[in-house]
């Protein structure tokens, strides 16, 4: 029976070439980058504390969203699955994850670490600002900085009420669509037809929503669903190319080489080589 494929915690950023720059400090990271796009369904290990310098994006959970503008602040608990909509003009980003210890110490005195909340407001910008200075600063003094900054953020944060998050109506069974792909993804007698017809719509309406919904046909997903698997399977083992290509679903070696290359720009014998 072909195995679920969720993915693994991602880092932060989850796409490696949105990042800017990066620095950590006593048990805190800052990381800076600018975002495009749609960013599929993922968590990281770490808990995150996400502020929007520039830009708009929506971000997922479940049945459940929040619309970020500029100079919000979104907290997410450490491996809490989620969705990023990026709008137009992309997103920019400042991000400060939380290691397990710390993380640990902050939340005896406090929730904010353990659940979403979406905040706003111009006091903890000022200490972002800061931050961002200090990133950059590298003397003596700037580490120490960081981390009484961070502290001073998240205690400001806590006195801060939550804004509300809404509620993603009729995508029930969007998220049901989603969780089939994943768990049928190598199977390659697959049928989109018959996966709308399994969650209730149209196939029609089924292909118009899911493309509205994750900015990417259902074809598309499941076809990206396989290659990630086939490059972790590619990285992990030495199993031929050509027993790997069947496995993940392709009809052939040929046929998944092709599209491997187009998503990777590389072949795989030669992304394995490249490890």
């Amino acid at each position: 029976m072909p195995t679920s494929y969720h993915p693994k915690p991602a880092a932060v950023p989850a796409r490696r070439r949105d990042l800017i720059q990066a620095r950590s400090v006593r048990g805190f990271r800052f990381t800076e980058s600018i975002h495009k796009g749609l960013i599929p369904s993922h968590s990281h290990q770490l808990t995150t504390i996400n502020v929007l310098l520039r830009g708009t994006f929506e971000e997922s959970y479940g049945l459940s969203s929040t619309s970020c503008e500029a100079d919000s602040v979104l907290y997410r608990p450490a491996q809490e699955m989620h969705e990023d909509r990026i709008g137009q003009k992309g997103a920019h980003n400042f991000v400060i994850e939380i290691e397990d210890e710390r993380a640990r110490s902050i939340s005896a005195h406090s929730r904010i670490l353990n659940e979403v909340a979406h905040l706003r407001d111009p006091g903890l910008m000022h200490l972002v600002r800061k931050m961002r200075r200090e990133v950059n600063a590298f003397d003596e003094a700037s580490g120490l900085a960081l981390e009484g900054l961070a502290m001073t953020f998240i205690a400001q944060s806590i006195r801060i009420p939550a804004l509300p998050s809404k509620k993603v109506r009729n995508h029930q069974w969007l998220k049901r669509s989603e969780e089939l792909l994943r768990d049928r993804f190598r199977d390659n007698g697959i049928q989109l037809s018959e996966l709308a017809e399994e969650v209730g719509v149209h196939p029609v309406h089924f292909a118009r929503a899911f493309k509205a919904r994750y900015d990417t046909t259902p074809g598309c997903f499941l076809r990206s669903l396989r290659i990630k698997w086939a490059a972790e399977q590619l990285q992990t083992t030495l199993r031929p190319i050509s027993e790997i290509a069947l496995d993940s679903g392709f009809s052939d070696q040929s046929h998944f080489g092709r599209a491997f290359k187009k998503h990777y720009g590389v072949s795989p014998g030669v992304w394995r080589r490249s490890l």
